[in-house]
């Protein structure tokens, strides 16, 4: 789906795709900054940029912001080094992450689950100013993110195409750490950095995990693009014990980039 997307295809029938896609996925066209003749294939429209303000930031500096546009999913508690998935299943964080040293910063902390549709908007940005050390890619499946899925397939989140960035938070607690998991699916093959040519979905032998490291590393702003979905799927928030009171919307509401979603403490 991924490379079909990215065909790029006689001016006309470029046209026609983006037009059908538009009125299915129910994309709202006055956030879109260039006419659709402009866009060269759908993937170029799918990973478009929003207009110069149309997703303010809240500007407190305890304020921790949905990186998203999206809905939102579990949240809550991190308890004995489980996440709840959907209400009656649950999976690990060891399992997430691939590694059971690095669950172990956030056992008492913290997550959220972030749904992204296909109308949304699909530049993943950081819910707090923070620093980027480490970044890695955990090849997986490609399951759908749907109800189904979510009640169908074990430990769903942790099988999936992921990409984990992470990062420290000065100021706020000593230690206090963020993990920003990005998770494909089903047609969302792919995760891309911004700040690195880190990406998923390789295959064949170059699929194996790969860790990225940077020292010192890579400082961002409250609210500045980190990476992005080629088609949308699943965005999944991880904080240290202390670092974030979070203040979760029920799931299925909505919830959009730059939208305080908690306090860091």
């Amino acid at each position: 789906m991924g490379r079909v997307a990215g065909l790029r295809l006689p001016s006309v029938l470029q046209r026609l795709e983006l037009e059908l896609f538009v009125r299915a996925a129910g994309v709202d066209l006055n956030e879109v900054t260039q006419p659709l003749s402009a866009f060269a294939s759908l993937q170029e429209f799918f990973t478009r940029p929003l207009p110069s303000g149309a997703r303010p930031i809240d500007p407190a500096l305890d304020a921790f912001v949905s990186p998203c546009d999206g809905f939102w999913g579990e949240a809550g508690a991190i308890e004995h080094g489980r996440l709840c998935q959907v209400k009656g299943r649950t999976y690990s964080v060891a399992s997430l992450l691939g590694s059971a040293e690095r669950a172990a910063v956030f056992e008492g902390g913290a997550f959220a689950t972030l749904y992204l549709a296909p109308h949304n908007y699909h530049r993943l940005h950081t819910p707090c100013a923070l620093r980027i050390d480490a970044a890695e890619y955990i090849a997986g499946t490609l399951w759908p993110v749907n109800r189904a899925g979510l009640e169908g397939v074990e430990n769903l989140f942790a099988s999936n195409e992921r990409i984990a960035a992470y990062a420290s938070v000065d100021g706020y607690g000593p230690g206090a750490r963020i993990c920003m998991v990005a998770v494909g699916a089903v047609m969302v093959g792919k995760v891309r950095l911004v700040f690195d040519d880190l990406t998923t979905n390789i295959g064949g032998a170059d699929s194996a995990p790969r860790l990225r490291t940077y020292e010192p590393g890579v400082d961002f702003d409250k609210g500045i693009e980190w990476g992005r979905f080629e088609f949308g799927s699943t965005v999944v928030l991880l904080a240290s014990p202390g670092a974030v009171d979070l203040e979760p919307g029920a799931p299925g509401s909505s919830v959009r980039l730059g939208e305080r979603i908690g306090r860091l403490r």
